[in-house]
């Protein structure tokens, strides 16, 4: 089975960093695009809520800039777990994305998904191609399986 590698991100040491810690795990399917990627990050002051708006501005902002991906069309959403027990934030939509190395762009669809609590978030980003009913399925099987923890 495929497994999401953890990836190492630095984090800026200025007075004004929200983030004291992070972890950062992703799966990619090459040639296939199917991506998966995970964040958790603690904040520097562990009783403030974390901006959950800016985090998936942030995060559809480095999506935006890429040169990996091109007219983008964007929703917003609340978003429940399957027990109905966490409530977060939802960007989602679609686009052209890259092919890996190539100048080939294809249609795909993606989600953004923001969960946080006092002194922390996290977010799951899903990348998946329109045309493959396969990845329409996982994309969805893995957004009605997400769990989330509230406490640190």
């Amino acid at each position: 089975p495929e497994v999401l590698t953890r990836y190492q991100t630095r984090i800026a040491q200025e007075p004004d960093t929200l983030i004291s810690d992070q972890s950062q795990f992703q799966y990619h399917l090459r040639g296939g695009l199917f991506t998966v990627e995970v964040k958790s990050a603690v904040l520097r002051d562990l009783k403030k809520e974390p901006p959950l708006e800016q985090v998936l501005e942030d995060r559809f902002l480095t999506m935006e800039t890429s040169r990996s991906s091109r007219n983008l069309i964007t929703k917003q959403e609340e978003f429940t777990t399957r027990e109905g027990e966490v409530t977060g934030l939802k960007v989602f939509g679609s686009g052209e994305f890259q092919v890996d190395d190539t100048e080939d762009f294809v249609k795909c669809r993606y989600a953004i998904i923001a969960f946080g609590g006092p002194g922390f978030y996290q977010w799951i980003h899903l990348t998946w191609r329109l045309d493959d009913p396969l990845s329409q399925r996982v994309a969805e099987r893995i957004m009605n399986s997400i769990e989330v923890s509230l406490e640190l």
